[in-house]
């Protein structure tokens, strides 16, 4: 028996790299063919792996009844209006969002325990690729989102492509960290 992992050769953003990821690509194509929404709108191989990781994390919590995770929402796609508000993504790529958006955002994750939504943490979770993050005109252009998502309450964070490639479990270690820690700062104030 075979126990070697096929790796393929996959484009993310123009750069070539060997995945080892496979495995997770595949799942992912799995659940898209299963009907789960939103699935169309992961474009690139890091996006699927992230998704594939946040399912398993909420498939697992779910499973277990677990009251103390945190997460209520995945959100792909996900765009931010003039004003700052969340808007869900279409029914499918090509179709325009409900309302007007002024960014794009690859996943916000809402943190919430559901007892009260002004402890509610909304994480804006970038995978920035090679392509579209690395320029001086990209790294302006990102920095300007930043401070517009921290204005309306929206966090954001950024992972490297190649760190989402090497370790997708420790981006979603690092994701729900960041995410319970924000939401028992804002408990604290609330109480």
């Amino acid at each position: 028996m075979n126990d070697q992992i096929e790796l393929v050769s996959l484009k993310d953003d123009g750069v070539e790299f060997v995945d080892i990821r496979k495995p997770e690509l595949d799942l992912f194509e799995s659940l898209k063919k299963s009907g789960m929404p939103h699935l169309e709108f992961c474009q690139t191989p890091i996006e699927k792996i992230i998704y594939v990781w946040l399912s398993i994390y909420l498939s697992e919590a779910l499973m277990r009844d677990c009251s103390g995770k945190l997460v209520r929402k995945v959100i792909p796609q996900c765009g931010i209006s003039p004003k700052g508000h969340l808007v869900e993504p279409p029914e499918k790529p090509g179709l325009s969002y409900k309302e007007p958006i002024r960014y794009r955002i690859d996943y916000v994750v809402i943190f919430s325990d559901s007892k009260n939504t002004n402890t509610d943490v909304k994480l804006a979770v970038e995978l920035d690729g090679h392509d579209f993050h690395s320029s001086k005109e990209d790294k302006k252009r990102d920095e300007e989102r930043n401070r517009f998502l921290l204005a309306h309450l929206i966090v954001p964070v950024h992972f490297p492509g190649s760190y989402v490639q090497q370790d997708p479990k420790k981006v979603i270690e690092q994701i729900l960290y960041i995410g319970s820690t924000w939401h028992r700062f804002l408990k604290s104030l609330d109480n």
